[in-house]
């Protein structure tokens, strides 16, 4: 009976001392990335080179309505339409997203992801989805929330 425990007690410290998390501070438990990502996700801050550009109204229909990512699908409230799809190890996601029609709720928004571009993924949980990347040597920082 000893043994037992201590042998449970053993396999359980060392589960949860090297277990390896995908994402910084990524508190997913048992749920996969996939189905973490799947939902309406909120813009709670843009930021370009450090300077917080959420309050523009070329954004405003991300924090109103947010983004809504199905099954490797994307849905905006209006104008723009794309999909998403992670990559093996599941640290970036490629966003492909394109304009399909004039605003008629909103003023033309600024399409936050350009075409087939990688992603990194600073933070997934159940409320929280950060991304990032650098284009043209400027940095974005989008994070959602539920």
């Amino acid at each position: 009976m000893k043994t037992a425990f201590r042998f449970i007690f053993f396999l359980s410290a060392v589960i949860i001392l090297f277990s390896c998390k995908k994402y910084p501070e990524n508190n997913l438990w048992f749920k996969s990335p996939n189905s973490a990502m799947i939902g309406v996700w909120k813009l709670e801050l843009l930021s370009v080179n450090g300077t917080d550009s959420t309050a523009y109204d070329d954004v405003s229909m991300y924090v109103q309505e947010g983004i809504e990512f199905l099954d490797e699908d994307m849905r905006f409230k209006e104008q723009y339409e794309g999909g998403w799809k992670l990559d093996k190890k599941k640290k970036n996601v490629t966003i492909t997203s394109g304009y399909y029609g004039g605003g008629k709720l909103f003023v033309p928004q600024k399409n936050l992801f350009r075409d087939n571009q990688i992603w990194k993924i600073e933070k997934l949980t159940k409320s929280a989805f950060w991304l990032s990347v650098t284009n043209s040597g400027s940095a974005y920082l989008v994070k959602f929330r539920h």
